[in-house]
């Protein structure tokens, strides 16, 4: 496992699904590869390990807009846009990157857009992403293609990791795809269609069993759990989808204790902030979880001050 990987957990903690931290979590090529070898026609049946050098670049963390006009790649691809539609708000995607397709004959690439999507929304998930797949393929005009060489637009992807999903969705993959239908005739060919696909991998509250076809939602699942600690992620995910790094127990260690840090700092900080506010002492305890020898010197600190 990647340390950097590793160091983003511990920052997560029981954190993981919040917004920021998911996508940190996310943006990991060994994450992605993940991805990619579970859902995409592309890449399916490779292992992980196989994936990773086919992802191009740096990965784009809530960088690339999806407003018109402001959806180029800068670091990657082209130039960023400056132009705003008036009335719009700002929007931009999760993680975006490019992925080289695995052919020796040829560069073609896809474009990939994965998002993190903690509670069931209120609108449809579904044309959302379809939408967004929209805007990835408008984007690519006189980036990746000029008119009329339509046959160079780029696959496109947009890829919802669906946390806490209702009963009857969780643990499941749906795939959203164009496909042709011959009304009329013996039509055999049908040009350049799959240019799009929404693919939508709801998990459940509970971390997956361990079987081949959950696989993705037990690996998304440890990785995104508010309930195991670190160092149980580590166990289970470099047990089950990679190699032992030998000095992961020290590593683990030395981030725990550097996590457990964090969270006395955090912990301090928020009981400074009730003591100054005046309020009580039993509520000061339970909220910010010091211990009342903690407390004590916060207030002998205080009281110095003032």
């Amino acid at each position: 496992m990647d340390p950097k990987l590793k160091e983003d957990i511990i920052i997560a903690g029981p954190k993981a699904q919040y917004d920021e931290h998911a996508k940190q979590l996310l943006a990991h090529k060994e994450v992605l590869a993940q991805i990619l070898s579970n859902v995409t026609t592309e890449f399916k049946g490779m292992e992980p390990c196989e994936v990773i050098p086919y992802i191009e670049g740096e990965v784009e963390i809530s960088k690339v807009s999806i407003l018109p006009g402001k959806t180029n790649m800068p670091k990657i691809k082209g130039t960023n846009l400056e132009s705003k539609i008036s009335g719009e708000g700002s929007s931009t995607y999760d993680v975006r990157f490019y992925a080289t397709i695995p052919n020796q004959n040829s560069c073609m690439e896809i474009i990939v857009d994965v998002e993190a999507q903690k509670d069931n929304p209120s609108y449809d998930l579904v044309a959302r992403g379809i939408f967004y797949n929209a805007r990835q393929i408008s984007s690519q005009l006189d980036r990746d293609f000029i008119i009329p060489n339509y046959k160079d637009i780029k696959k496109v992807y947009s890829i919802w990791i669906s946390m806490n999903s209702p009963k009857k969705l969780e643990n499941s993959i749906v795939q959203y795809t164009i496909e042709p239908k011959a009304v009329v005739g013996n039509v055999t060919e049908f040009g350049k269609y799959d240019l799009q696909t929404v693919v939508l991998v709801n998990l459940s509250k509970q971390v997956a069993e361990q079987t081949e076809k959950l696989s993705l939602h037990r690996y998304l699942g440890t990785l995104f759990s508010t309930e195991m600690k670190p160092e149980e992620k580590f166990s289970l995910l470099e047990k089950e989808y990679g190699p032992v790094d030998e000095n992961m127990e020290k590593e683990v260690r030395e981030m725990c204790n550097l996590s457990d840090m964090l969270v006395e700092e955090e912990r301090i900080k928020l009981a400074k902030e009730m003591l100054a506010d005046g309020k009580p002492d039993e509520e000061i305890l339970k909220y910010s979880k010091v211990s009342k020898e903690m407390l004590a010197d916060l207030k002998k600190e205080l009281f110095q001050k003032a």
